[in-house]
């Protein structure tokens, strides 16, 4: 089943609110997200509360479990720290390309920061 342009644009909402709510807190690890719950909040239908709880999971925000729904994924610590080395390696090399780009003024900047 393909997912129209007008439902991929209903659940951007859908994705924004349920991303915030994952994120601050306001839905747990392990929590069951029950589309029917979800689309009566957001008054649209299922079709685009899937969408969007399908980009959650490709995002690595929620797990679909066989014949069970979806619920919001739960990140070990191993997997922080795993995420963690990645960004910190990521910020060298970025680091390492930009400083022969700058100038005096960028360098009088960092020194302000510092």
């Amino acid at each position: 089943m393909s997912v129209t342009k007008a439902e991929q644009l209903s659940a951007d909402p859908i994705y924004d609110a349920l991303k915030a709510a994952i994120i601050s807190g306001a839905l747990a690890p392990g929590e069951p997200l029950r589309q029917d719950a979800i689309a009566l909040k957001h008054g649209v239908s299922k079709i685009p509360v899937r969408e969007a709880l399908l980009r959650l999971e490709v995002d690595g925000f929620v797990l679909f479990r066989k014949n069970r729904g979806a619920i919001v994924r739960e990140i070990s610590a191993a997997e922080i720290l795993n995420l963690l080395d990645v960004r910190v390696a990521l910020e060298c090399k970025a680091l390492e390309l930009a400083i022969p780009n700058m100038v005096d003024q960028d360098f009088a900047k960092l020194a302000a920061i510092l």
